[in-house]
């Protein structure tokens, strides 16, 4: 089975399923240490800042002016896949960490950029989670 990233978004976009029907999510997951360090590298935040830990998030107790972010601007997420899929495409040294797997894991983030680019139409936010 394994974990999986999915792609919410709200409010709920029907339209924005090219992620979600085009690939199970589990290679995006599996490299989502590495998508942080590109991330890092690169100067940003790390990709998983999409992914608000919400197990480990006291929902009784948590002051409502202190809670996490739980949606994105899908416009911050569109400028991070685009350096993730630019340092994928043009320096191999990222590409060599996973080579049997990467070119999957580029179209995987197309997919999730055309799903953040129809939310950024739409007016909507987005919020990444494992399953």
């Amino acid at each position: 089975m394994g974990v999986a990233l999915i792609a919410t978004f709200d409010p709920e976009l029907p339209a924005a399923d090219a992620f979600s029907t085009g690939t199970d999510g589990k290679s995006v997951a599996a490299l989502m240490p590495l998508l942080d360090e590109i991330a890092q590298a690169k100067g940003m935040a790390p990709f998983s800042r999409f992914m608000p830990d919400l197990e480990e998030l006291d929902w009784d107790g948590a002051d409502p002016d202190e809670l996490p972010e739980l949606w994105f601007d899908p416009a911050e997420g569109l400028r991070a896949l685009s350096v993730l899929i630019e340092a994928f495409r043009t320096e191999q040294a990222w590409a060599d960490r996973w080579p049997e797997r990467i070119d999957e894991v580029v179209a995987s983030l197309e997919l999730l950029s055309h799903d953040l680019d129809a939310a950024q139409q739409a007016g909507a936010r987005f919020s990444l989670a494992f399953v």
